[in-house]
């Protein structure tokens, strides 16, 4: 009867060594995939932390660009401007020769 406790207690040690090492196996594959989300995640800040500085200067050339449209179309009120101006000249200037060319032609 003593064999027989023994062979049962002897059974059961094999059945919770076999149970312990699949549970560090289990262990051991949870903490190697533990590892690669972590390696994920350092890949991501990296991409992440470059995507924010790309648009920090995407940001910063809209607001240089805003700048120099702004200034072209104070420009370009001013060079309208000026042609208006330059153009009532030019008809003043072109209705007095044809009331020259009328007086002398008389």
């Amino acid at each position: 009867q003593q064999g027989q406790q023994q062979q049962a207690l002897q059974q059961e040690s094999d059945w919770l060594l076999e149970e312990l090492q699949g549970r560090g196996q289990a262990v051991k594959a949870a903490e190697r995939a533990m590892e690669e989300v972590a390696a994920l995640h350092r890949a991501f800040s990296v991409e992440v932390r470059g995507q924010a500085e790309q648009l920090e200067a995407v940001y910063a050339n809209s607001l240089r660009t805003m700048g120099h449209l702004k200034r072209g179309n104070v420009q370009l009120r001013r060079a309208v401007e000026r042609s208006q101006g330059g153009s009532n000249i030019m008809v003043a200037v072109l209705v007095l020769a044809g009331v020259v060319l009328l007086v002398l032609d008389r």
